[in-house]
């Protein structure tokens, strides 16, 4: 056999679980390994055969392998090396044959010892060939002598007492500032004293470079070639020629240190920012100096942020707007944090600007109290910001003391298309704050084909003839909250525009509003005196919460109040143009008052939309009303089916009756079918006069069912029909009141002897047909009711008589 392997030695990890090692080197005998264990706190030991481990594969050319008793833990290290001790006992002197086998162990062992004397040698401090240094191969060097001659090596020790000497007896030059070494943050040695130079300050290190160059790109607008004087001048030209020289060597941050007086001012360049550098520090704006022209502070082309800078403008008229500006197409500019106390002003962007402009955390609109800075702000035409057919712009968490601070001419301007996106990111989370609206609108955005999501406002107030408090077309998740309408001729809400077609609305809602004292009617074109022919609300109606032709799936009006209208004035319009398929639904109503309305009020108007269904009307009050031309609850227009009511109010209803009601189907324009149905259970209705309206009131067949009645009032619970109910629950003393279709006859009064599914009836009075039965009245207190106590019968007054 021979030696065929080069290696002595065999490396393993152990991991606490293998417990066998093999190797690839051959062995003559298994005492002449040596198995070396470190363990994973780094302590070495030789474990002992037999004990510790057994060896498999003596004299195996292939090697063999090593069994432990136990798994080492690990991580650590297990060592298997050949270590034979340096002898040849074997004797060839015999002059007999050639013993072959023999002469090859010999070799074998000589061969073995060799390679172990090469595995030592290894692992000593060597030279490599042709080098002047020894190679340690990155490893310790331990156990060495403390230095005594010139070139000895140097220990740990002994280099640190030395420092540690020269420091304690240095004396003069040695702690001189110009004789310490520093290397700069660019790599380049110097001396401490060059950190006091001119340059300084690129010796220290800041982020990925140096303070010297973050401080280039900086600087005071007061720095620079033009002297700048704080004495009521205007300072436009000096400010120019101070920022144009700023951005020349390419400083990119210009700070602000007080308030400046400009007339206009362009920012000539691209990516700068203009910062705050106090409390109190931005833009005076001076009368122009061309009173053609507005004042104006012009942004940059591109890339120009300005960071909590206060724009001020202290001379101003209406035919002098004030404003901010972006120069020209390629905009891109933000607004971080800035305070804009302006009167008749707007904020601008370029025309069909391709870069996103941001406006962050705004305040629009404040006047601040210092007597200088106290300015009356023209509350009839604050535009606010007017992103004028712009692209991508970004306005978030602004605050205005004027609602058109941040809306009509708002975040889309008049006139600017945007279709089919969803703009969501532009105004999320918008807050509207305060203040009144002397203009046609509160909160106004045509934006066509376009989705907004989760707007909240709350304060706002819009209190002249003709403004809504909010305006949208097709808006998701709208929340109006705590908002007035006062003398006001359109709705606190009105989704929907002549620019909203197609668009379906969903999850708005309409909470704690109150609509408003001496709402006018009339707001159509014409109507009292008063044109604006383009919006398209009912002439002669204001209402609380109008959808104007797109549908709407799911929404809330929920505790609102409109008090004192002494015209046309509804809770809720709903209004679909003709033709559309998508109609109103799963929306719910409840907690409201319509109060003291003296007459034509309507607590939920559908007129000519399409199929409304699951509209649910829920403990309302519509109290202290006049009947007129139209209804107190319901006025149900064409395709407006199942919607159900209960637990509503109508208390103190006075009118003139004759066929007017609590719920009204207009005739000619509700097209029924034999299938169509309304739920009314548990609602109370109770009238003052003999003229008293019906609850219900129809001119066409439907399926009415109104569940668990009680005896009626004096004008008729239900106005319809002319033949005794015969289906439903009932129980003895419901009453059903049926007006004759024709005139000829007279009204049917009906009375439930017994209850159940199959009720007996009994008429009082005369003239009742044979058309099939349509109403079903149960479950409601509709007025009058007198109990004989001495025959225990229900009575109610009919003919000027109790029957």
């Amino acid at each position: 056999m021979t030696v065929s392997t080069i290696n002595s030695v065999a490396e393993f990890v152990t991991n606490g679980v293998t417990k066998s090692f093999p190797f690839f080197f051959k062995f003559l005998e298994s005492k002449d390994l040596v198995v070396t264990y470190i363990s994973p706190e780094g302590t070495s030991s030789d474990l002992v055969m037999g004990t510790h481990y057994t060896v498999a594969g003596a004299g195996n050319e292939n090697g063999g392998s090593v069994l432990t008793v136990s798994a080492l833990a690990g991580p650590g290290q297990l060592i298997v090396s050949r270590d034979m001790e340096a002898y040849q006992q074997t004797s060839l002197r015999n002059q007999g044959k050639f013993l072959a086998e023999t002469h090859e162990d010999v070799f074998d062992r000589l061969t073995m010892l060799i390679q172990q004397g090469f595995s030592i040698f290894r692992r000593a401090l060597t030279r490599p060939f042709g080098r002047e240094f020894f190679f340690a191969e990155s490893r310790r060097i331990a156990s060495v002598a403390d230095p005594v001659e010139l070139q000895d090596a140097a220990t740990k020790i002994s280099v640190e007492r030395y420092v540690g000497e020269v420091i304690a007896s240095g004396q003069g030059p040695i702690n001189n500032a110009a004789n310490i070494v520093f290397v700069g943050a660019d790599g380049i040695p110097g001396t401490v004293q060059d950190l006091s130079s001119s340059v300084g300050a690129n010796m220290l290190g800041y982020l990925n470079g140096s303070i010297g160059s973050a401080l280039g790109r900086r600087a005071s607008i007061e720095e620079g070639p033009y002297s700048i004087f704080d004495d009521g001048r205007d300072e436009t030209a000096g400010l120019q020629q101070n920022i144009d020289a700023h951005v020349a060597r390419g400083v990119k941050y210009i700070w602000l240190e007080r308030m400046y007086n400009v007339k206009m001012m362009m920012l000539k360049t691209e990516g700068v920012q203009l910062v705050a550098g106090n409390n109190n520090a931005g833009f005076r704006q001076l009368e122009s100096h061309n009173t053609a022209h507005s004042p104006t502070i012009w942004l940059p082309r591109s890339g120009c942020e300005l960071q909590g800078v206060k724009f001020r403008y202290a001379v101003w008229d209406e035919t002098n707007m004030a404003s901010l500006r972006s120069s020209r197409p390629g905009g891109g500019f933000s607004l971080n944090s800035c305070h804009i106390a302006v009167g008749y002003s707007e904020i601008y962007t370029a025309r069909n600007t391709g870069v996103p402009n941001q406006l962050f955390g705004q305040t629009l609109g404040v006047v601040y109290g210092s007597t200088f800075d106290d300015i009356d702000i023209l509350g009839a035409a604050v535009h606010g910001i007017n992103l004028q057919n712009s692209v991508g712009a970004t306005v978030r968490n602004l605050k205005s003391a004027q609602v058109k601070g941040t809306t009509i001419y708002g975040f889309i301007a008049p006139g600017t298309t945007v279709e089919g996106g969803n703009i969501s990111s532009t105004c999320d989370d918008a807050v509207y704050i305060g203040g009144s609206d002397g203009h046609l609108d509160g909160v106004w955005t045509p934006i066509k084909q376009t989705d907004m999501r989760n707007i909240r406002m709350s304060g706002l107030t819009a209190d002249k003839i003709g403004a809504k408090v909010y305006s949208a077309s097709g808006y998701n998740t709208v929340v109006i909250r705590d908002c007035l309408a006062g003398s006001s001729r359109a709705a606190l809400v009105h989704v929907g525009s002549e620019q909203s077609q197609g668009i379906r609305a969903s999850s708005n809602v309409l909470i704690e509003n109150v609509r408003g004292s001496e709402v006018f009617g009339g707001f159509g074109s014409g109507a009292d005196g008063f044109g604006y022919s383009t919006d398209l609300v009912t002439a002669g109606a204001a209402f609380g919460f109008a959808f104007d032709l797109s549908g709407c799936d799911g929404f809330k009006v929920v505790n609102n109040r409109a008090v004192k209208s002494p015209k046309v004035a509804a809770l809720t319009q709903l209004r679909g143009g003709f033709g559309f398929t998508e109609g109103y639904k799963n929306g719910k109503i409840y907690d409201n008052e319509l109060v003291n309305f003296p007459k034509n009020n309507i607590g939920l108007e559908v007129a000519n939309t399409s199929p409304t269904s699951a509209i649910k009307l829920r403990d309302n009050d519509f109290s202290d009303t006049t009947q007129g031309s139209n209804v107190v609850l319901l006025n149900i227009g064409n395709g407006a089916l199942a919607i159900q009511t209960k637990r509503n109010t109508f208390s103190s209803i006075a009118g003139p009756g004759a066929g007017k009601a609590g719920m009204y189907l207009s005739a000619g324009s509700h097209v029924v079918s034999a299938n169509d149905e309304f739920n009314m259970p548990y609602n109370l209705a109770k009238y003052d006069t003999s003229a008293g309206p019906a609850l219900f009131s129809t001119v066409e067949p439907a399926d009415i069912i109104l569940r668990e009645g009680r005896p009626g009032s004096i004008g008729g619970n239900v106005r319809w029909g002319d033949s005794a109910p015969a289906y439903g629950i009932w129980s003895e003393g419901d009453v059903v009141h049926n007006r004759a279709p024709t005139a000829a006859k007279n009204i049917s009064h009906w009375i439930c002897r017994a209850g159940g599914s199959s009720a007996q009836w009994s008429a009082v009075g005369a003239g009742f047909g044979t058309d099939a039965q349509r109403p079903i009245l149960t479950g409601n207190d509709l007025g009058y009711i007198y109990k004989n106590t001495s025959s225990n019968t229900l009575q109610f007054w009919s003919g000027g008589a109790w029957v």
